[in-house]
């Protein structure tokens, strides 16, 4: 079944907002990543049982407050 999990992230520069987007896709399950939101402080990951509480944690370690 696809997930849709939209995730609220502090980045502030393209830097950021990169790894972001390769510490998501390397979780297992993953279709999808895209930035969103009108200040791109948002990460949306579309796939087949991702686990959300693992990928907040992790976003929250390695990149910022999520």
């Amino acid at each position: 079944m696809q997930q849709k999990i939209l995730i609220r992230v502090t980045m502030t520069d393209d830097k950021t907002r990169a790894k972001a987007m390769n510490k998501a896709v390397q979780f297992t399950g993953m279709s999808a990543v895209e930035i969103k939101g009108d200040h791109r402080n948002q990460i949306e990951v579309t796939g087949t049982e991702v686990d959300m509480i693992g990928l907040t944690k992790k976003l929250r370690r390695k990149v910022a407050f999520a």
